[in-house]
């Protein structure tokens, strides 16, 4: 197994210490921009990969096994083993109220996008990883066995293609009109906002998720303020609560049980609001 290893990261929790992991396995160590400099920094030994934007020409080369790779600063690239990438949270810049669509160029990373992609193709001989969670797995694997099982491999590839789909498809619903969900094919990515403490029935196992980049507004923004964890049903009971509140101008509280309203009360205040609700429905 050649051991060669090309590193850019731009969630870099955890790279320096895979790379040290890495450099004690006698890798050979690549990267560019900040993540080169933070190896550096930390005194990991790694060759510099310069490229001209948008996309690292020489590394796609190379992980397409056309040689020679030469960088803009002279470094010829081998065959790359393992290659680690991550991409800007688009979703988290794009969910800030303050965040224009004319910013959106500007945070795309066209990138290290590209250089993922590439590695994950070639997912016999590549091991593609886009996950801080799995850096100490692959490790272990390099250093008990040498390499990973196929399996194994395929699976971190198959984690690098839904990571960058829903990198694609949260660039695609924002720029997306609602009109479009009726197209001949709709993409969609969502982000978990919640795990339930359980489903329709309590055998079931749930989550709530929530559009990636939504801003927070309805049920993706509730928060537990007492009582016990949420479950599937809560979530139908806040939904019939927050439609109907709504429907309202003034200050309103909307109790909701069995996805049905139990008491509604308008007050000049929000606590007037509640007070007059559990009046009527003391059991709240």
């Amino acid at each position: 197994m050649d051991k060669t290893a090309y590193l850019s990261v731009y969630d870099k929790a955890g790279v320096e210490d895979f790379a040290r992991g890495l450099a004690e396995l006698d890798f050979e160590i690549y990267a560019s921009g900040s993540t080169y400099k933070l190896l550096a920094e930390a005194g990991i030994e790694a060759e510099e990969v310069k490229y001209s934007p948008p996309v690292p020409a020489a590394v796609l080369k190379a992980l397409a096994g056309r040689f020679p790779a030469v960088s803009e600063n002279g470094v010829e690239l081998p065959r790359f083993r393992v290659v680690v990438a991550n991409l800007y949270p688009i979703a988290a810049v794009m969910s800030q109220p303050e965040f224009a669509i004319e910013e959106l160029p500007g945070y795309l990373d066209q990138a290290n996008s590209a250089v993922l992609r590439a590695a994950a193709r070639d997912f016999v001989n590549v091991i593609a990883v886009c996950s801080a969670a799995d850096y100490a797995p692959v490790l272990t694997a390099l250093k008990e066995a040498g390499g990973l099982e196929p399996a194994v491999q395929k699976q971190l590839a198959a984690r690098a293609w839904q990571y960058l789909a829903a990198y694609d498809a949260t660039v695609a619903q924002y720029l997306s009109e609602t009109g479009s969900l009726l197209g001949d094919e709709v993409v969609m990515s969502l982000r978990k906002v919640a795990d339930l403490d359980y489903g329709e029935n309590r055998h079931q196992s749930a989550a709530f998720y929530a559009l990636s980049g939504a801003r927070p507004r309805g049920l993706n923004a509730v928060r537990l303020l007492s009582g016990s964890d949420f479950n599937f049903n809560h979530y139908l009971d806040l939904d019939t609560a927050y439609e109907l509140a709504q429907e309202f101008e003034e200050p309103v509280c909307v109790i909701a049980k069995h996805d049905r309203p139990a008491a509604v009360c308008c007050g000049s205040t929000q606590a007037e609001s509640l007070r007059g609700a559990l009046r009527s429905e003391p059991a709240g």
